[in-house]
């Protein structure tokens, strides 16, 4: 690219709003990074000439938020209205349901109690069913051994017995359930709580659980990191420091 000579694209951008103009900034914006590229700065020519392209990038980027800021300004302030209009009905229902909520509360815990508690009625009657079956099971297989036995088939006899150990006791579930709630259904929701984060660090290291267990919390690393820069020095973290370009104001209101 000539020194002192501006990009074509950048140059010859539109002025005016409306949909031609938002297709050309957009195919100025495309045609940029190439212009980049074929940059070399190797001396204080090449870095003028650089320096040069980019404030001509960011006089682009004011033409671009020259066209779009305005629009996107009045988007938000309709759909502030929007979200505040929503956000008050939101709050009104809040109000009028909640009161249901804390009876259905209150009056699911009492059920829960019952349906456990019959749960726990049903678990021990079907126990005593399966012992009465196996037992009733083990009755039928002793006298049919003894027949055996005193017919001369000893073998037979010792299978029979085996028989009923072998083969799993099954009684109908469905006889022995607890009554069910109507429109309400009791699920099980697991959750956690750490009581260890030492116990929880050392197994993720010996490897007995996922590494992942105890991920950093990034948030807080980087905190710090930004607040002490250099002097942070917490072991197993790597400090290290990037120069990212930012633009400045220049003369004639590019940002």
């Amino acid at each position: 690219m000539e020194e002192g000579k501006e990009s074509d694209v950048v140059q010859n951008a539109p002025e005016e709003g409306g949909k031609e103009e938002e297709g050309a900034l957009a195919r100025m914006a495309m045609t940029l990074p190439q212009e980049a590229r074929a940059f070399v700065v190797e001396d204080e020519e090449g870095k003028v000439r650089a320096n040069r392209f980019y404030l001509q990038c960011r006089e682009a980027r004011k033409r671009i938020d020259d066209f779009y800021d305005p629009k996107i300004t009045k988007a938000q302030g309709v759909k502030r209205m929007a979200e505040e209009a929503r956000a008050a009905l939101v709050r009104e229902k809040e109000h009028v349901v909640s009161p249901i909520k804390d009876a259905e509360a209150i009056i699911g815990k009492a059920l829960q109690v019952y349906v456990d508690a019959q749960e726990e009625i049903a678990r021990i009657r079907r126990e005593e069913a399966e012992k009465e079956e196996k037992k009733r099971r083990e009755e039928e297989a002793l006298a049919a051994a003894v027949k055996a036995e005193e017919i001369g088939l000893p073998e037979m006899a010792e299978r029979i017995l085996e028989e009923p150990a072998q083969t799993p006791v099954y009684v109908p579930e469905a006889k022995y359930r607890a009554p069910k709630v109507e429109g309400m259904a009791f699920v099980e929701v697991w959750d956690f709580e750490v009581t260890s984060l030492t116990e929880l660090a050392r197994r993720a290291l010996e490897g007995t659980i996922p590494i992942e267990a105890i991920q950093p919390n990034l948030t807080l690393i980087g905190q710090q990191v930004r607040s002490l820069k250099k002097s942070f020095n917490w072991p197993g973290i790597r400090v290290f420091m990037e120069k990212k370009p930012r633009g400045t104001s220049t003369r004639g209101g590019s940002r």
